[in-house]
């Protein structure tokens, strides 16, 4: 199993009233992973079931996009945003360039309507 954790810029994950710099620092990051005794008769009826048909195993996955519109515009086009399969689920919202970029005082996860 691989992990990959990539963390956000602090100016974007802290909200404060000033514009002063603040850090982020990770001081201890734990896995937990649980460890069972599979009986045998349990192992062997998984094996009887996958000499049947494979193993599926759903998988899934949430993708976040960033695209920015031009302000004032009408209409926005962007080729290449589904990559491979179509996805069940799309969600589009908006937010204001400067909470993405990392303004302290605006909330990056405050959707708003923004008159469109």
């Amino acid at each position: 199993m691989k992990i990959k954790m990539i963390r956000s810029k602090p100016n974007f994950c802290l909200l404060s009233t000033n514009n002063s710099e603040y850090n982020v620092v990770l001081e201890h990051a734990s896995r937990f992973v649980r460890k069972v005794k599979v009986s045998p008769d349990v192992s062997l009826g998984h094996a009887k079931a996958l000499e049947k048909t494979l193993a599926k195993y759903p998988i899934d996955r949430v993708v976040c996009k960033t695209y920015s519109a031009p302000k004032g515009s009408l209409s926005f086009m962007q080729d290449n945003v589904f990559l491979g399969s179509m996805r069940k689920r799309l969600i589009v919202t908006f937010v204001k360039n400067a909470a993405i970029n990392g303004q302290y005082s605006l909330n990056p996860f405050n959707f708003t309507n923004l008159t469109s």
